[in-house]
């Protein structure tokens, strides 16, 4: 349950981040369309360069977070794994991580869970552990409870 809820948390958040970042290059594309060239040409081509370079990095920006939100509609809810791997929702002795897309905090009522890439840090550490197996971090031990 705690893990669907997650998993519909994290798609809202991208999804209406996405429809931001939609909604700033579509302002970008009509600035750069409505510029026009005037008497002064270096003006103009700076100014749709500079619009170019912004309308650039944030299609890259969109890119990702529409990788993320695929990323996390892949995740099995239904399934209880053996071992920590993608997708899995863990239960330690001092926290809630759910090992999918580098998130970060996420406060669902009054628990956090820490959604972090198999590549972070703690990722690589809680990666094929399994419940009952304890991991060092941050000169922390934490032992791992349960796994979804």
């Amino acid at each position: 349950m705690l893990k669907e809820k997650i998993i519909e948390e994290i798609s809202n958040k991208l999804e209406y981040k996405i429809s931001e970042v939609e909604e700033e290059l579509n302002l970008l594309t009509k600035d750069k369309n409505e510029i026009t060239k005037s008497s002064a040409g270096d003006k103009f081509e700076t100014s749709r360069a500079t619009i170019q370079s912004e309308f650039d990095k944030v299609s890259i920006n969109l890119i990702k977070l529409k990788d993320q939100l695929r990323k996390i509609k892949l995740i099995s809810i239904s399934s209880k794994p053996q071992k920590i791997g993608y997708g899995t929702l863990v239960k330690t002795t001092n926290s809630i991580y759910m090992v999918s897309i580098g998130y970060g905090k996420l406060t669902l009522g009054s628990k956090d869970v820490y959604v972090i890439s198999p590549l972070s840090p703690i990722g690589r550490k809680l990666i094929d552990r399994q419940e009952g197996e304890s991991i060092s971090f941050n000169s922390k031990t934490e032992e791992i409870l349960e796994i979804f």
